[in-house]
């Protein structure tokens, strides 16, 4: 039985699973590694999941690049989700050469 005749099913790079987007990250490199050991795990309707921070997924989006992503990154530090200290952390830890503003 394929994903699509289980109710699963596509929205750009994420698996629909009972409705929720849900991207799967393979560990291609050791930003990846680092961004997946260090998940936090919350509580989704009674089920335990891991959630990559926020410092992790503007660090992901800058080394990805593009505009879209750089979008991204640019509304998670608008929305004052990220701490910018441990951003520049991250980015120097991987050679990432990016600014990262004290306000955005």
């Amino acid at each position: 039985m394929s994903g699509r005749e289980q109710g699963f099913g596509l929205q750009a790079e994420h698996l629909l699973i009972a409705g929720v987007p849900v991207q799967l990250l393979p560990a291609y490199n050791a930003l990846v590694e680092a961004a997946l050991a260090n998940a936090r795990l919350h509580d989704y309707a009674g089920i335990p999941v891991r959630v990559v921070n926020a410092e992790h997924l503007v660090a992901l989006a800058l080394q990805a690049g593009g505009a879209r992503r750089r979008e991204r990154a640019w509304q998670l530090l608008e929305a004052g989700a990220v701490d910018r200290g441990r951003l520049r952390q991250i980015l120097t830890t991987h050679a990432i050469a990016a600014e990262v503003p004290d306000d955005a």
